[in-house]
């Protein structure tokens, strides 16, 4: 692994991973909460995944929303391929963040080997190198990483405890790409929230939320604070910023 200061952003740290299950290089950007040079905290993380375009948003928005005292002093990590522009879309998207095959892509539906890079690589490598809260975890995905934010959730369990998936796409294609029947049975405990959105003018991606949320509410898991928000007046990619910053709140109520 090598480490370099960020540049473009305070306070944030830049890694290059390589991870064996993805068979290439990760990188990661970690910002630091304000404290968190002058004690010896350790604080909930904040994994942002498409990291090069949602990173300085994410950990700008964290920022801003704690300074509003909505949230608590957050570590956020990005998580992303080593692009040389945020205008690049990752060329891996949808083999890492879709949990089943979609038509146009043949590398699509690996998801499970990210969620595996995510467990066994690089959280533990960013719980060994900043003071981390362990039992704390969050997860911001949006569209298709958002379909995976709610797969790591329902599907994986236990690595994250709180989940904003914007305009999660649950059908993407005409596929679906989230299981009910791989969720846990109804009524069962279900310890996280769970936040979902959507643009108004979302033609494309509601009805899968809207089933999503339907799906979800049906299984009235205990201890599960879910929660889905309409963001007015915005199309697909325009909600993904609302979203984040209204989930912020909703998946953080105990700050």
């Amino acid at each position: 692994m090598t480490e370099s200061a960020a540049t473009g952003l305070l306070d944030t740290r830049s890694h290059l991973v390589k991870s064996d299950l993805l068979a290439g290089e990760v990188a990661l950007t970690v910002w630091l909460p304000p404290s968190y040079e002058s004690s010896d905290a350790i604080y909930p993380v904040i994994y942002v995944l498409d990291a090069p375009m949602t990173f300085a948003f994410a950990a700008q928005g964290a920022l801003i929303t704690y300074f509003d005292e909505a949230m608590p002093e957050v570590v956020v990590v990005g998580v992303g391929e080593p692009l040389t522009s945020a205008y690049q879309w990752g060329v891996h998207r949808a083999r890492d963040y879709s949990p089943r095959p979609v038509p146009d892509d043949p590398s699509s539906g690996h998801a499970s080997t990210f969620f595996d890079a995510l467990q066994q690589e690089i959280v533990p490598l960013v719980d060994s190198q900043y003071r981390t809260k362990t039992s704390d975890r969050a997860l911001w995905g949006h569209s298709l990483g958002g379909a995976f934010a709610v797969y790591a959730l329902l599907e994986r369990g236990g690595l994250f405890q709180r989940v904003i998936a914007t305009s999660p796409a649950a059908f993407e294609q005409g596929v679906q790409l989230l299981d009910p029947d791989a969720w846990p049975p109804p009524a069962a405990s279900v310890p996280a929230s769970l936040f979902t959105s959507i643009g108004s003018q979302d033609k494309e991606y509601r009805p899968g939320v809207d089933w999503l949320h339907d799906q979800v509410r049906a299984r009235d898991y205990a201890d599960l604070r879910f929660e889905t928000v309409i963001i007015p007046d915005c199309g697909h990619i325009g909600a993904s910023t609302f979203g984040y910053l209204t989930g912020l709140r909703s998946v953080f109520p105990d700050a």
